[in-house]
């Protein structure tokens, strides 16, 4: 199991482009994402599931204040990219924000009990 910490992937993007990174919408997609790995056809009644969610691709954590990245491969568009400069440019970020230093890798043994909060990996 591996977590990244994207709080930390955000605070090493340089100052200009954190600017522009806070400005951008991510459409989020489970279509897009299923379709990544192949899978194309749903079921009748699935439309209100594979509806694009808005979400901001930087995000604000409630408790901490704290900015994290919040990037994964389920992001079909961002605001003013197409489809195909989408998928380049989040691939791209997502490459530089687990990068190993910001990332924790867990070897299960038994007994072990693990807690994250998904607001910032």
């Amino acid at each position: 199991t591996e977590f990244c910490d994207m709080r930390q992937a955000w605070e090493q993007v340089p100052p200009a482009e954190q600017a522009e990174l806070e400005a951008l919408t991510a459409h989020h997609s489970i279509a897009h994402s299923r379709a990544l790995c192949g899978f194309t056809e749903w079921p009748e009644g699935y439309d209100d599931l594979l509806q694009k969610i808005p979400r901001p691709l930087v995000g604000v954590h409630p408790d901490t204040g704290r900015k994290a990245l919040l990037t994964a491969s389920h992001i079909e568009t961002l605001t003013g990219k197409n489809k195909d400069e989408t998928t380049e440019f989040v691939a791209e970020l997502i490459q530089r924000a687990t990068v190993p230093e910001n990332c924790y890798s867990h070897r299960w043994t038994k007994g072990d009990f693990l807690m994250w909060d998904n607001r910032c990996v």
